[in-house]
């Protein structure tokens, strides 16, 4: 679950895949930027238990985030971003 939310912060903030010549310009973790522990704060999961049947829950922590970084933007500053990476200023 945090990886997935490490990843929904990664994607608005900071990835971002370049199209030269009908290929990609990144191709490994040196020239593609990722979020790394190091870059976002503590994140605390809590996991409820519902009784029902366990399946993945790396990813459902990635869709959220990719809403709310650009919502939350939007009302600090007024600014609308309608495409990833945003690029502020």
């Amino acid at each position: 679950m945090i990886s997935g939310i490490n990843y929904g912060l990664a994607t608005p903030l900071s990835s971002e895949i370049t199209i030269s010549n009908g290929t990609a310009v990144q191709n490994n973790f040196y020239d593609y930027t990722v979020t790394r522990v190091s870059d976002v704060p503590d994140i605390q999961v809590s996991i409820i238990n519902s009784g029902e049947k366990i399946g993945g829950i790396g990813e459902p922590g990635t869709p959220p985030i990719l809403a709310a970084v650009p919502n939350a933007i939007f009302d600090a500053t007024g600014k609308l971003y309608t495409s990833m990476p945003i690029k502020m200023g």
